[in-house]
């Protein structure tokens, strides 16, 4: 269903209404391109979707940290070190709890619904209580600076999936 203009008003001829298709339709490619396997897959984003990512990320994370953290006793949860984004497991942890949290408090939801609660009880607390069980932040308030390596088997995906028999 088309609105109608008002009266003596033209809308967009054929041609701009094409040119605006293949616009939005070229936006849309290159998302796709940028961030193949979704906006949130660290390891599979082009550079500048991978920017854009932490740009808001870091953001995000300063508003919850004000938000949430400021306001919260120590015993209930640790504060976020300065430098959290060194940590891979922590930015992990955080960007899901962001994802969660932008798809519950999205511009375009306009029914009322559990969501909210929902991302507090089964995103927010969960997260905050695994960041601490994994003991990524010491006591001090530190990060655990410690990495170890992690071996990988050179015959993983041979095992994993199986050259067909040629015969």
């Amino acid at each position: 269903m088309s609105a109608s203009l008002p009266e003596g008003e033209d809308g967009p001829t054929l041609d701009e209404r094409v040119s605006n298709l293949e616009e939005a339709v070229a936006g849309i490619a290159e998302l796709l391109r940028l961030a193949p396997d979704g906006p949130w897959v660290w390891h599979r984003l082009e550079p500048k979707a991978r920017h854009k990512l932490a740009t808001d990320l870091v953001e995000w994370v300063a508003w919850f940290n004000d938000r949430y953290v400021a306001n919260l006793s120590a015993e209930t949860v640790q504060a976020l070190p300065p430098r959290w984004f060194t940590n891979p497991v922590v930015v992990e942890l955080l960007t899901a709890l962001y994802v969660a949290y932008i798809s519950v408090y999205s511009k375009r939801a306009r029914v009322p619904s559990f969501g909210l609660v929902e991302w507090h009880e089964r995103c927010l607390w969960p997260t905050l209580d695994r960041l601490k069980a994994l003991k990524l932040i010491n006591n001090r308030g530190d990060l655990h600076a410690g990495t170890r390596a992690v071996p990988m088997d050179d015959d993983a995906v041979a095992i994993l999936a199986p050259a067909e028999d040629p015969s």
